[in-house]
């Protein structure tokens, strides 16, 4: 976070200008050290209250200046010098990259579900192609950490869950995408191993551990589907949902709960059936 910051009074010092001059300073006082990383771009933006265009341009200005590196899909590093690429490196010094250290290794801990792998298209294949394709830009491979295709009782795909994720910290891998199933379990591990390689959780969040979360905004998306289907006249609207206590279908519910129920509109009948899962794993939404 850079707060309570500011750069010498200059009237006509563009945005750009007075980034540069604020993150000059603060690599010149020892805030990032060489080899650090700089915030995001997003982080930049808000801590400073400038445009993110105004922030890559004082970045590029300080790559001209020598004072950080910056390589595609990354972060900004304090110093001069742009590191290489793992592959890159080998090919420069005429050594084969025939062996690939761990370190350059993210692992995707995942349930695949719907299936053999063998049939193309699943969510799971996706993402982790989507991260292979991604990854191989930094000299990084994805390595898929299959959670298998059949559910078990929550126990048993905790204790896998944990194998996975020491293995990950065992092994000192360079990062990894974990989407938990048994995420009630195995919080102290999780955090653990958060601390000792980079981790982002997909879909579902785990309490109490701070780190990297994507995923959908399953409340209000419920709640702005619901509200739409009222505002077209229906008044029978049905929530099909399968029965489990994670968040993302919890909040489901309740989106849908507190837009049945928002305001005085009448004749509405609110009604949620729980079934088993089906075979792609969606939930889906009845209307009348």
């Amino acid at each position: 976070m850079i707060s309570n910051l500011s750069s010498p009074p200059a009237s006509r010092q563009s945005a750009s200008e007075r980034v540069a001059g604020i993150l000059s300073e603060q690599i010149r006082t020892g805030v990032y050290k060489e080899g650090d990383p700089l915030p995001t771009e997003r982080a930049l933006a808000a801590d400073l209250r400038v445009h993110r265009r105004s922030v890559r341009a004082a970045i590029e200005h300080l790559v001209r200046a020598g004072l950080v590196s910056h390589r595609p899909n990354c972060r900004p590093t304090v110093g001069g010098k742009t590191p290489q690429a793992p592959q890159e490196k080998m090919q420069a010094e005429g050594r084969s990259p025939s062996r690939i250290s761990a370190s350059n290794l993210v692992a995707l801990i995942m349930w695949h579900g719907g299936g053999p792998l063998e049939h193309a298209g699943t969510s799971q294949q996706r993402i982790f192609w989507g991260m292979n394709q991604t990854l191989r830009k930094t000299g990084h491979h994805a390595v898929f950490l299959d959670l298998g295709d059949v559910l078990r009782p929550e126990h048993e795909i905790a204790a896998q869950e944990a194998e996975h994720l020491r293995y990950v910290r065992d092994q000192k891998f360079g990062g990894a995408v974990f989407y938990p199933y048994a995420y009630r379990r195995n919080r102290e591990l999780v955090e653990e191993v958060s601390q000792a390689v980079p981790l982002v959780l997909i879909d579902r969040k785990i309490t109490g551990v701070a780190g990297d979360f994507v995923g959908i905004k399953n409340y209000q998306a419920l709640f702005d589907l619901t509200r739409q289907l009222i505002a077209q006249g229906h008044r029978r609207i049905v929530h099909v949902t399968r029965s489990e206590p994670i968040t993302s279908v919890q909040d489901r519910v309740q989106g849908y709960l507190d837009a049945m129920r928002e305001g005085s509109v009448s004749g509405l009948t609110e009604m949620i059936l729980t079934v088993p899962p089906y075979r792609d794993g969606r939930e889906w939404t009845v209307v009348d």
